[in-house]
């Protein structure tokens, strides 16, 4: 008969094991897989005319910390930061 370890999933499942169940309630983590963060120094200025092309409003401040925060108020566990350039010279200073 397998032992209760034997039975981890990474969501809820439940198995029967012979004579009794596995009940396993482990949460899932879940991922942004598209963000966009800027060195603070150049946060406000990246963030503002983002704002003003894309006509929409960001849901931070265009940090690191900001993203962070906005990752802890919804849940979030991780996230994949897409960079933004828009000329080759950009490339080096927003990683």
């Amino acid at each position: 008969m397998r032992q209760e370890t034997d039975c981890f999933l990474p969501y809820f499942f439940v198995w029967q094991a012979g004579e009794g169940f596995c009940i396993i309630t482990a949460t899932m983590k879940v991922i942004d897989f598209h963000t966009h963060a800027f060195p603070d120094s150049l946060a406000p200025r990246a963030i503002d005319s983002l704002e003003k092309e894309g006509n929409i409003q960001a849901f931070h401040d265009g940090t690191i910390n900001g993203l962070l925060g906005s990752m802890d108020r919804a849940g979030i566990d991780a996230a994949v930061i897409a960079s933004i350039a828009t000329k080759p010279s950009q490339f080096a200073p927003i990683l």
